[in-house]
Parts: structure tokens; C-alpha cells; sequence
């Protein structure tokens, strides 16, 4: 799994201080899965693909792949190979703005011990 967040949701404050650090420090936990990359794209990246909102680029072995998009009263599933190859598309560009997995873990670190 590949996960992609916006520094501002990292930084954002939800709940207290000590669920702060909770929350932080279970995004550290989940990069010492093997199979979980979480990526941070900077704020001084300005603007950048990722910038329109979530999505979800769902893989099958023996099913067409398939993105399901997030809005304000919930969610749309999308099977269009066309849709989701530009969706696709996206997400290398957004990868591309991200900092590299070990930086951004390094950047959560840092963010939790300023907590």
C-alpha cells in the first residue's frame, strides 16, 4: 500500500495534543510494515497534483483496477479503464512532489518530538 499525505494533514490539529502524537506515532508504526510506503508532500511544494482531493486506486489480480474518489457527502466508485489510467497518472505525479519514504519518515519522527 501506498499511502500519499499533504503535510497540512499531518500538521493539522484533530483532538489534543496527546492524540496528536497517537496518531503520528501510529503512521511510524505502519512504515515498519513491509508492505506500507508512506510518502509526505511538502507545503513548500505549493500547488501540485494532488491538490483537487482523495482518491483511492484500487489493484485486483483477476478484476479490472478501479478508483474510488472521496467527496463531501461520500464516496464514487470508478471502473472506467480510461478514468483510471489518468488516475493513475496523477498519482506518479503527486508520488513525484512527495519526499522520498524514508524522508517522510524521518519528518514524522521529527514532528512527533515536537509534540
Amino acid at each position: 500500500m501506498f499511502a500519499i499525505f499533504d503535510e497540512a494533514a499531518i500538521r493539522r490539529p484533530i483532538g489534543n495534543p496527546e492524540v496528536m502524537k497517537e496518531q503520528i506515532q501510529h503512521l511510524i508504526d505502519l512504515t515498519e510494515l513491509p508492505n506500507v510506503t508512506i510518502q509526505i508532500v511538502p507545503t513548500a511544494r505549493g500547488v501540485y497534483a494532488g491538490l483537487p482531493g482523495a482518491f483511492t486506486i484500487l489493484s485486483f489480480q483477476d478484476e479490472p483496477n478501479a478508483v474510488r474518489v472521496e467527496g463531501h457527502v461520500g464516496g464514487q466508485l470508478i471502473d472506467s479503464p480510461a478514468v483510471v489510467r489518468k488516475y493513475g497518472v496523477n498519482f506518479d505525479l503527486i508520488r513525484a512532489s512527495a519526499m522520498s519514504a524514508e524522508d517522510s519518515l524521518n519528518y514524522l519522527r521529527t514532528i512527533l518530538e515536537s509534540l
